[in-house]
């Protein structure tokens, strides 16, 4: 379906842009991360997607960290539909080198007409504090990603699923586990200002929770602490 395959100059100062930004601590080896990547891959289709839809769902395959100065994006809307009282889209974001396959983001968008959300309760004495993103953060990240969706704007603006990515990335790397192969749900839109926290279940289900229900959930498939998990 629709798309766009473009070369891409991997720069570093619009890393250091976003590492001060979001106060990101670890240090990559390259100028960028691959969130950061997958962030300009997605800002391909921003012209295709209408306003008013939240990414539901994303499945992260990285096949190696080991990225050059240049890469070519490729960005497509593969499948869109609708049932019942909800559209979506499934879009694919492909990160190559030459024929190499270097990373894959698949992201499933959503927009109900009308949004009544089942919210799971969870409450547990493990969750640690994790962040508290701000309007300001959310702001930033609108005009450094150039969506400027109106879901994230205004007096009660949502947090960017990919700013979410963003920070699980960076919190996760200091611990040395990289997403290698990972999904993400997005169970419910976290609103700026909202205290966020985390929840490990064993060693490959992450949770994220505000207002004691369970906001995000991260699941690490396969190989992703130092090329394995304990």
């Amino acid at each position: 379906m629709e798309g766009y395959s473009i070369e891409y100059d991997i720069d570093g100062n619009l890393y250091c842009i976003f590492k001060k930004a979001f106060s990101l601590r670890y240090h990559w080896n390259m100028d960028s991360t691959p969130v950061m990547i997958f962030i300009e891959a997605m800002h391909q289709l921003l012209d295709k997607v209408e306003d008013g839809y939240f990414i539901a769902k994303q499945v992260i395959k990285i096949n190696t960290l080991d990225i050059g100065k240049k890469v070519r994006l490729e960005s497509n809307i593969e499948k869109s539909g609708r049932l019942k009282s909800m559209s979506y889209l499934i879009c694919n974001c492909e990160v190559r080198d030459g024929h190499k396959n270097l990373m894959d983001l698949e992201s499933t968008l959503i927009k109900k007409d009308q949004y009544n959300l089942k919210e799971k309760f969870i409450c547990t004495a493990d969750k640690k504090f994790f962040k508290i993103v701000t309007k300001d953060d959310v702001r930033q990240f609108c005009d450094l990603s150039g969506d400027y969706n109106y879901v994230h704007r205004g007096d009660k603006p949502v947090v960017q699923a990919m700013l979410i990515l963003l920070l699980l990335e960076d919190y996760l790397a200091l611990k040395k586990i990289y997403m290698y192969d990972c999904k993400i749900t997005y169970v419910k839109p976290i609103s700026a200002g909202s205290s966020i926290f985390l929840y490990w279940k064993g060693n490959r289900e992450l949770f994220g929770i505000t207002d004691n229900r369970v906001c995000f959930k991260l699941e690490l498939r396969g190989e992703n602490r130092e090329g394995k998990l304990s």
